[in-house]
């Protein structure tokens, strides 16, 4: 009997060996027809990655101001981005902004690219970039980038470098800067100050302008180039000093030549800022690389002029200060 079991147990490991052999080789042969089926081409290709955005940057011209803004546009941007400029490439302009292409945005850099725009038929959303005009408030853009400093930025500064400033005034060209100038005044109201806005359609205006504005706290200075010109700044700043009314002006030349304070944009910052929203009108939005840093909208410099501090009668501490820059 010993034997037989001895013999019984050989015998039975025989079968379960086969079975353990024959699972390998039915393996073997899964794996051989999955590759065989793989190299016929059976086997359903990966789906094909979405096409890239394409940025269409629409530029008023030639500008520093504009150049540095189209700059900061493709570094941000990491797609591909074709800048045509009005007046130049107008044929171009009309074929691109017409285009219903999805993964196509356009971005209108500065008043003169919103303003020809808007005088098309436009396919998809657009993104206004660095303007300052009433005619680019009257465009129905997707999103709205505006060089004109925010009256919450314009408070926040009053309060610390005229902190006794109740009264402010804005100038402005009719149906040029009268809807930012009117919006401002409002919104600085509404921040405790009295705000008067006076019109200035010519330059033989500014006299009685300057003339009613004359017991102002503050001057506030709008992007108007119709006002705030090279002919006009000699007397602007000639009843700044004689009234004592501090300008506040919305460039560093401008606070360089003699206002108070003023404000300077980082162009490339705001391009970059601009990139972002326009990408984000397409879907899916990308969401990485540069766009990240750029998606926080971004704050004007503030340059201080101390020595026109000094001749107004007007002193600071560091605290006031603090964050500023000197004007050169």
């Amino acid at each position: 009997m010993p034997a037989l079991a001895r013999i019984l147990d050989a015998t039975a490991g025989v079968p379960v060996a086969c079975l353990r052999l024959a699972r390998v080789a039915a393996w073997c042969v899964g794996v051989s027809a999955a590759l065989a089926a793989a190299a016929a081409g059976r086997v359903p290709a990966p789906a094909a990655a979405p096409p890239a955005p394409h940025l269409v940057v629409v530029n008023s011209g030639d500008s520093r101001m504009y150049g540095e803004g189209l700059a900061g546009i493709r570094e941000a941007a990491g797609t591909t981005v074709e800048a045509v400029t009005v007046g130049r490439d107008d044929g171009r302009i009309a074929a691109l902004v017409g285009l219903r292409d999805p993964n196509v945005a356009i971005i209108a850099l500065g008043n003169r690219a919103s303003e020809a725009i808007g005088a098309l038929a436009v396919g998809r959303p657009v993104v206004q970039c660095m303007v300052t005009t009433d005619a680019s408030m009257a465009f129905p853009a997707a999103e709205r980038v505006s060089l004109v400093v925010p009256a919450q930025t314009q408070a926040t500064w009053l309060r610390r470098l005229l902190p006794q400033a109740r009264s402010v005034a804005l100038l402005y060209t009719p149906r040029v800067t009268e809807g930012y100038a009117t919006k401002i005044a409002a919104e600085l109201a509404a921040q405790g100050y009295s705000a008067k806005i006076e019109p200035v359609a010519s330059p033989s205006d500014l006299p009685v302008a300057l003339h009613r504005i004359a017991h102002a706290d503050a001057l506030l200075a709008l992007p108007d180039p119709g006002i705030y010109s090279p002919e006009l700044a000699r007397g602007i700043l000639l009843f700044s000093y004689r009234t004592r009314t501090p300008l506040v002006g919305y460039t560093q030349p401008w606070v360089q030549a003699g206002a108070l304070y003023g404000f300077e944009w980082r162009y490339a910052e705001v391009g970059a800022y601009c990139a972002t929203l326009a990408l984000a009108r397409l879907a899916p939005a990308p969401t990485t690389g540069a766009l990240a840093v750029a998606a926080t909208a971004p704050v004007p410099r503030v340059f201080v002029n101390r020595g026109v501090a000094t001749r107004l009668g007007i002193g600071w501490d560091p605290d006031a200060t603090r964050g500023t820059e000197d004007a050169r």
